[in-house]
This record gives C-alpha cells, structure tokens and sequence, in this order.
C-alpha cells in the first residue's frame, strides 16, 4: 500500500489518530497492535491499514529490544496521526510520536545479622565453612571439617537453616522500586561480626521503569 492510498482509506474512514500499542525486549519485538479512532474517540475498523503501518512505523521510530541482563525491555504506544490537510497533497504525511517506558533490573545486596544462641554459634564456628541458599532452595551448609554428623547436629543446623530461612524470607529491601520474589543469600566474610551475630549477604532484584528515549 502506497503512502496516498493508505491517507485516502485514512480519510475516508473518518480516522484522526491511531495508536499502536507495543512491548520489545528479550532480544525481539513482541506482540504489537494498531487502535484507530475518529473525531469522537470512537474505534474504527481498518485492518487494511495495517500493511501500511506495519512497516512504516519502523521508519520513523527505534524500538530498543535487545536485553542484557540490566536493561529488560520496554512498552508502551506509538501516537499516529496525518498533518495538517491544509498542507499541499505532495507534503501530507503521518506523524509517529512514541510514548514508553523502560524497564531496568536493578540488583540490591544488602547485610542481615542473624542472631543465634551460643550453642547455634559454636557449631557455626567449629564445623561451618560458608553456607547458601535462595528462594529456591533452603540454606545450605559447606562444612569445615570432617565429622560424623550426629541426631544433635542435625537438630542444631535445622534450627540455624529455619532461621536463616524466616529472616531472609520476610526480609523487604529499603527501595522505592518494585521488588521480585526471587533472591539468594550467602554468609558474609567473616561470618560473624564482633558480638557474635551471623551476617548474610542478601540479594534482591527491583524493577526500575524510566521514560523511554523516542
């Protein structure tokens, strides 16, 4: 469809906007939809003006799709409207204005102290190396040394992991921002802090949304 063919069905249909609703990211356009209106505000119908914008709206505006692990994507529309028709035929065109926003992820490390009783820090300190977990996964020890892990270690390093687990799981990073549900944790370096509290590395991811470059 030509420029002047896709202005006459344009007119001709009464449309004074339409809008093309997007979201890009993950390396790839995705789903995008065109929206027309007239005078009214009211939807028409005209899919066959979509052959046209289809590919000039790709002319006229940057859609940023590819991801790398802190810039995620973004969405919002795309605002089409023709010229002033007191133009000469020869320099009506559509205008394309973008509206959008961004969407960043934001890593957050923050450290937690863990309170345990003296006998949870010494099995800590005597058979502990590092642990780890997530929201995934319950909180994993690495051992120091070589043991036979009796019923009483057991019950020790379950009440250590069950309170790792409370802590880091109702644990809410101060931010503005949207927070996802998934984190992970890891013991800090050194692993208890000079009254003998336990310090986790916590980390979070949020979402950061910023108005969109046109």
């Amino acid at each position: 469809m030509t420029k002047e063919e896709a202005i006459a069905l344009w007119n001709n249909k009464g449309i004074v906007r339409a809008e093309m609703e997007f979201y890009c990211g993950g390396d790839e356009m995705g789903d995008y939809s065109f929206t027309y209106f007239d005078a009214d505000d009211k939807e028409v119908e005209c899919k066959e003006l979509y052959v046209y914008f289809d590919e000039e709206v790709f002319k006229h505006i940057d859609f940023y799709v590819n991801s790398d692990g802190h810039y995620m994507g973004e969405s919002g529309s795309v605002h089409i409207t023709l010229d002033d028709l007191e133009l000469d035929d020869a320099d009506i065109d559509f205008d394309y204005v973008k509206s959008a926003q961004s969407e960043w992820n934001e890593s957050l490390t923050n450290t937690l102290s863990v309170t345990l009783n003296e006998e949870q820090i010494n099995y800590v300190k005597e058979f502990v190396s590092s642990f780890n977990g997530g929201s995934d996964e319950f909180t994993q020890f690495n051992y120091s040394k070589d043991f036979i892990m009796t019923d009483e270690h057991e019950r020790i390093e379950k009440e250590i992991g069950d309170i790792i687990n409370d802590i880091t799981t109702d644990y809410e990073p101060d931010t503005e921002n949207e927070v996802g549900e998934w984190f992970n944790y890891q013991n800090e370096e050194p692993m208890f802090d000079d009254d003998n509290t336990l310090l986790v590395e916590m980390n979070n991811e949020s979402t950061i949304y910023r108005d969109s470059d046109d």
